[in-house]
Parts: C-alpha cells; structure tokens; sequence
C-alpha cells in the first residue's frame, strides 16, 4: 500500500515553495491580523464536509489569498505541487533561483 500524506507532508512543501520561491515563511493571524504577502500555506480539506486541499498564497495585508492549486485529495495536491516544482526547476535551476515581487511577479523584489 502507498504511504500516506498527511497535512505535515503538505506543509513541508508549502515550507519548500516559500524557500525556493523567496516568500515569507511565516504566516500569523493572531488578534492582530499580521500577514506575510506573497507567503504559501496549505488549506486542509475535510472528506466529511467535501471540501478540497488547497495550496494558497496570501495577496494582501488584510489576509486575502489566491489559490495556486485545488485537490480533492492530500494525495492529489502533494503530486501537484510536486509538478510545480518540476516546472519550476527547468524553468530556473536551483542555484539560480531568486525572490520574486509578489505584486507584479518581477524576478527580484522592488526597493522600499
């Protein structure tokens, strides 16, 4: 039988992405409402209820988000952002990578 993925499976990789991607990797939504823009995190999904996984990045300081990706399954979502990363790999090796400006998707972030 395949091994399971788990939320932390799916986590791990949203860590990835922001790495990779030069993103912030925290992300708080405590009383004061502080978010990261530009930051991945995972939405669990929930068989009993039939909502899916979800990979989503936050959009602005008010904790908009945009989903990069939907799954019906944990399963489903790790493959695709494992073809995310493949994508992203031949498009830039690793040694090359660079942020990005979350607002206009520049290779580099613009100077306060």
């Amino acid at each position: 039988m395949a091994e399971r993925i788990t939320i932390t499976d799916l986590r791990g990789q949203a860590k990835r992405l922001n790495e990779r991607m030069g993103t912030p990797t925290k992300r708080t939504d405590n009383e004061g409402v502080s978010f990261n823009i530009g930051h991945f995190h995972i939405e669990q999904g929930s068989a009993t209820y039939g909502r899916g996984w979800k990979l989503v990045q936050t959009t602005n300081a008010l904790g908009g988000e945009h989903t990069w990706l939907h799954a019906s399954t944990a399963r489903e979502l790790h493959g695709k952002i494992d073809a995310l990363f493949t994508g992203l790999n031949m498009l830039r090796p690793q040694a090359e990578a660079r942020p990005y400006c979350p607002t206009c998707g520049h290779a580099t972030k613009h100077r306060d």
